[in-house]
């Protein structure tokens, strides 16, 4: 989701959140 780069950044792309 584009939200998740709020808190993880533009490289949310290529390292998915391990939680």
């Amino acid at each position: 989701s584009e939200t998740n780069k709020s808190w993880m950044g533009p490289h949310i792309r290529m390292s998915l959140p391990s939680f």
